[in-house]
């Protein structure tokens, strides 16, 4: 933020540089404010999840397999989860719904398309506190951009990758020429709507984010890719379906959609989902439940012919609960794992934001006794190691009047003096990560109330070259606070 302005208002850069640095500060502004009209609750959150799994899952048991189980007790899984995309309806040929999707997608880019128009031209008046009308248009957009960080790719991109891909064969195209007449109409506004929806899903992956872990946002979590892998895993379903009509390779695609599924659970072990509890066991285990799907199918594909028998709907509908189970247990372990070890120990900024995230949500639960047990136990086992003198480091006081603590309220400045210890350390062993110096501008700000000292490490952290991401997580707190 400190550098985007200082581009625009000094006259010795080019034209150029001062056009990025104009369309960087815009959609950042853009971006900031649909955050600040979010009011997602936890519960709707979980409910779009819920729906995006449920999308995923639909192409682990889909009915075109010839070795999946076909029976009719089999197929109310499939029932259950059909009606959260649209692939069952293009592959039955199912016109109606076609191209009422299409119109809606096209319809709904439009008015994305003036609703930033509008708040752009506002914002050059800067009149956009003041218009009822950029509220509601911000408030409409805050919702279409959840939509689209969650379950709204997948059917976007299969309308319009199923309008591109115009073949004889398809159902779909029955009685109608392709890229002639009609089709070829709707085949413009299926490119125009295209154009919109790519870079707005793209750019809502990277930027519609908090970073900060006391934020009250429930999708807010520490900084990872695999958002933006799991949105190219919806583009390449979408593309996938619309190219192989008939599914004829489907053996060779449940193998590799089971291998994608297992990476993405590796990769949520590696990395903490979201601050947010609740949610965080949510997408753990949905995404298990994908995969213990996508694993079954695979297995079956490699067996005997047996469509009818009802083997494989059992393995799945059983084996379910105590694959999600079994994952959560593991995630937690090894979430709680990072308490038996010190923060010289750990070798990656990762690891360490991790540790620091588990001690405050330890802190902010200091009255539970299992938290309070713990958070003595690395107090003592710090105070064992640490080589500061005693009036350069918290745990030495904390140790001692630990016991004779009533208030918990003190209790917890307390303890936030200890985390602030650990994230100097963790600093001085990586000065030049922007990552822990925005953790300790959230940190200084939301459990210090330190307004001065927050905006002076969002200064030390622009200047450490952050990337996209946390140069508007840079921008977005600065207009936060």
């Amino acid at each position: 933020m400190f550098k985007i302005t200082k581009v625009l208002r000094n006259p010795r850069y080019s034209w150029y540089t001062k056009l990025k640095a104009k369309t960087k500060l815009a959609t950042y502004s853009i971006m900031h404010e649909l955050l600040q009209c979010q009011l997602t609750s936890v519960s709707l959150f979980n409910l779009l999840l819920m729906i995006e799994a449920g999308q995923f899952l639909w192409y682990a048991i889909h009915p075109a397999y010839t070795f999946l189980w076909d029976s009719s007790f089999a197929q109310y899984p499939r029932d259950a989860v059909k009606y959260f995309q649209l692939d069952q309806f293009f592959r039955q040929g199912d016109q109606g719904v076609f191209y009422a999707a299409l119109y809606v997608v096209c319809v709904a880019q439009a008015i994305v398309l003036i609703s930033i128009f509008i708040i752009l031209v506002k914002y050059e008046e800067n009149k956009r506190r003041s218009s009822t009308l950029v509220y509601y248009t911000l408030r409409l957009l805050s919702y279409y951009t959840l939509l689209i960080i969650t379950i709204g790719p997948l059917p976007l991109f299969n309308t319009l990758f199923k309008m591109f891909n115009c073949t004889d064969d398809d159902p779909l195209n029955n009685g109608i020429e392709c890229y002639k007449g009609y089709n070829l109409a709707n085949s413009i506004m299926a490119y125009l709507a295209l154009a919109v929806s790519v870079p707005s899903c793209f750019i809502a992956q990277l930027l519609h984010i908090d970073y900060n872990p006391a934020s009250s946002i429930p999708f807010a979590g520490p900084q990872s890719n695999l958002g933006m892998f799991k949105l190219l895993m919806k583009v390449g379903l979408a593309l996938y379906t619309s190219l192989d009509i008939n599914f004829e390779n489907q053996k060779p695609f449940i193998i590799v959609y089971s291998i994608v599924w297992l990476f993405v659970l590796l990769w949520r072990y590696l990395a903490q989902a979201y601050f947010n509890p609740n949610v965080s066991i949510y997408v753990i285990c949905s995404e298990a439940l994908v995969f213990w799907a996508a694993l079954g199918t695979c297995l079956q594909s490699f067996m005997e012919k047996r469509n009818d028998d009802d083997l494989g709907v059992y393995f799945f509908l059983c084996g379910a609960p105590f694959a999600s189970y079994t994952f959560y247990i593991l995630f937690n372990r090894q979430r709680w794992g990072f308490m038996r070890l010190k923060v010289k120990s750990l070798k990656a900024v990762v690891q360490i934001e991790r540790h620091l995230h588990v001690v405050c949500e330890m802190i902010e639960e200091v009255h539970h006794p299992q938290f309070r047990i713990e958070l003595e136990g690395l107090l003592r086992y710090h105070s064992k190691s640490c080589r500061k003198a005693t009036d350069q480091c918290i745990c030495y006081t904390l140790a001692s009047n630990i016991a004779r603590m009533e208030d918990i309220q003190e209790e917890k400045k307390m303890w936030y003096q200890f985390l602030k210890s650990l994230l100097e350390e963790s600093i001085s062993m990586f000065p030049k990560s922007p990552r822990l110096h925005l953790q300790n501008a959230y940190f200084q700000q939301d459990r210090l109330q330190n307004r001065f000292k927050a905006l002076y490490e969002l200064m030390i952290t622009e200047e450490n070259r952050p990337d996209l991401r946390e140069e508007f997580s840079i921008f977005h707190y600065k207009y936060s606070l």
